[in-house]
């Protein structure tokens, strides 16, 4: 899928406003805002290494050809989840408590993990937990019944993926399929399985 371009238009991150607020000078309603997507880390960061986190995910964001969209990415409050506690399903669920603490502030359905203090080298994990990501993997329907999925991506292009799902630009597996995208020395996601609609006969 070499040909896919990440392209998305320019986004507010002004979450004070409602998304269909009109502009006071021109009468016309403001650019959709989309929530803020979360950064976690499973290692020892510091401070600055977690900005720095931060500012690599945006990166692909920040072009012109991309929108030039800034400022869309923060650290969670909670930002660590060492061993023992360096698990997905731990992260989800503080992740879930945010919801209720800042509506509306943080995705609640993609964010964004530093495995290792080699995120530039290693890449990202993206964590998906929307319900139509999940029922396209092809993996007959285990990713569904966890509640969760993850692949890892080159941290540039992690923030624009998680832009893409969120405007339904590009789905989940276009993403995960996509080459460009991929760590050095990682592979495309292979899973070959019938996803969750196949199973139910409706395609």
């Amino acid at each position: 899928m070499s040909d896919n371009k990440l392209k998305l238009p320019t986004l507010s991150r002004d979450s004070s406003q409602d998304n269909n607020t009109a502009s006071q000078e021109t009468g016309t309603p403001e650019p959709a805002r989309l929530d803020n997507i979360a950064v976690y880390s499973f290692c020892p960061l510091t401070d600055a290494q977690l900005a720095e986190v931060v500012e690599e995910c945006e990166k692909d964001g920040y072009r012109d050809e991309n929108g030039g969209n800034k400022d869309f990415i923060a650290v969670a409050p909670k930002p660590h989840f060492l061993e023992p506690e360096a698990e997905v399903e731990k992260v989800i669920a503080y992740h879930r408590e945010l919801e209720h603490e800042r509506p509306g502030y943080y995705d609640p359905y993609n964010f964004i993990v530093a495995k290792s203090p080699e995120w530039k080298k290693e890449g990202v994990m993206l964590v998906v937990l929307d319900e139509g990501s999940l029922k396209s993997v092809p993996d007959d329907g285990v990713a569904y019944e966890r509640g969760w999925d993850s692949w890892m991506f080159t941290a540039k292009s992690s923030g624009l993926s998680i832009l893409n799902l969120q405007i339904a630009n590009m789905d989940w597996t276009d993403i995960t399929t996509w080459e460009d995208v991929q760590p050095e020395g990682q592979e495309t996601d292979q899973r070959s399985g019938q996803n969750w609609y196949q199973m139910q006969g409706e395609y």
